[in-house]
């Protein structure tokens, strides 16, 4: 059970794409999660997908073992 307690971020960006790609990684590593959004309402952007900040939420125990897994998803090249 993930609990205000025992949670962690693990990924924040502004970028729907890459939250995405985050996700589906911790997914396909069975690891759950809890994906957060917050409108900054009073930050004027250009491009409206930059007004979102998305924060991916794990379990603290598999804190590691999710970065490791969205930093593969994100930055290696296969």
């Amino acid at each position: 059970m993930l609990t205000i307690f025992n949670r962690t971020v693990v990924f924040m960006t502004y970028n729907e794409e890459n939250m995405r790609k985050a996700c589906f990684s911790l997914e396909h590593c069975n690891i759950d999660y809890i994906l957060k959004t917050t409108k900054i309402a009073d930050v004027y952007a250009k491009d409206e997908g930059l007004q979102i900040a998305y924060k991916v939420y794990v379990r603290k125990d598999k804190a590691n073992e999710a970065q490791a897994c969205i930093h593969k998803a994100l930055f290696d090249e296969d």
